[in-house]
């Protein structure tokens, strides 16, 4: 990734029969290499003007500090917000951060992001680059520092390339990783794909034999065999054996839509939404496999699983930050018939 951003050649050329995320490097600026330079400049003027305020809020302090009524001590006892908005009245950063700690903040990404004595970029500093830029356009507006929105546009440019990168340059390396960090969240997903199916079909074999006095009195006398010997194993098992689960600790606490509220009219249809609350890298990692998982050489020949339209929108989507979702959503075909 670094030897294509920094190289004069064109990352997203040759467009293979319209499907540019299947390139090297899809999604860097053909540009990228004088970006580079422009956001290493950038970020060393917002430092010197972030030392600048710093070594003001050092005399400040200085000759300040026998007075009681400092901006920052009068709003120490108040609510948060109120303590924010007298930080910025006062003129100083957002929340606890002081000018110190904000130019320890740029100086680090400053010194991280080229190395002078190797002449050589680290690729890898634009994300942060990026966040802190925008963190402090959202936070940090009232300081006008100068050049900031230029730094925004620089480091966006680079950071729209860099990110999806990082999970692997081209579509077998992003299966590959994102199969790897996202094999958990994988998993979980498609037990809860089955666990619905499954109950969802129980629950038309409970209606289908529920005016059939001997099915059902099997059925139940079944399943209080099943609990029974469950109990019995749980009860002979060791105590003290440390592979021994404890069936109550894994049980699941299911939550069912109302059927008043959610328009279900069908007693024997069941909704069910889980809620998977996770990071900005198993969600690449999870689109990634979804995406290109019929690249995998066990699958040789089979399609996609998402069409080229929807490969389109994905590869235009350009960030993936917080409150980004996934829907996924499973239906039933009413129009098969379960027990012929």
């Amino acid at each position: 990734l670094h030897d294509i951003i920094i190289s004069s050649k064109v990352a997203n050329g040759g467009d293979p029969a319209g499907f540019p995320w299947m390139v090297d490097g899809a999604d860097v600026s053909t540009n990228a290499a004088q970006l580079l330079t422009d956001l290493a400049e950038l970020t060393k003027e917002i430092t010197s003007q972030v030392k600048r305020l710093s070594d003001d809020e050092n005399e400040e302090v200085a000759t300040d500090s026998d007075s009681p009524n400092h901006p920052y001590d009068q709003a120490k006892a108040l609510w948060r917000t109120e303590i924010d908005m007298d930080r910025i009245a006062a003129g100083l950063p957002c929340g606890s951060e002081s000018f110190l700690l904000m130019f320890a903040r740029w100086k680090k990404l400053e010194r991280d992001l080229y190395n002078e004595r190797k002449k050589r970029f680290d690729t890898t500093q634009i994300p942060d680059i990026y966040d802190s830029c925008k963190y402090d356009l959202l936070h940090n507006s009232h300081l006008n520092l100068n050049g900031l929105h230029d730094l925004f546009k620089v480091s966006q440019l680079l950071a729209d390339g860099v990110i999806p990168n990082e999970y692997g340059i081209n579509p077998k390396q992003k299966l590959k990783i994102g199969s790897k960090i996202a094999r958990r969240l994988l998993g979980k997903i498609l037990i809860d794909l089955h666990n619905t199916r499954r109950e969802i079909t129980e629950v038309a074999a409970e209606s289908s034999t529920r005016h059939d006095p001997i099915v059902v009195s099997s059925t139940k006398r079944k399943e209080r065999c099943y609990h029974d010997s469950v109990r019995n194993e749980n009860f002979e098992g060791s105590s003290t054996d440390e592979k021994s689960v404890d069936l109550d600790s894994h049980k699941e606490t299911k939550y069912c839509l109302d059927p008043k509220y959610a328009n279900v009219l069908d007693p024997e249809r069941r909704v069910r939404t889980r809620l998977y609350f996770t990071s900005e890298s198993h969600i690449h990692s999870l689109m990634n496999v979804l995406r290109y998982c019929y690249l995998d050489e066990s699958l040789n020949g089979e399609e996609s699983l998402i069409c080229k339209n929807a490969s389109d929108h994905l590869f235009k989507t350009k960030e993936l930050d917080y409150m980004s979702y996934i829907v996924l959503r499973m239906f039933e075909n009413t129009e098969v018939l379960k027990f012929p």
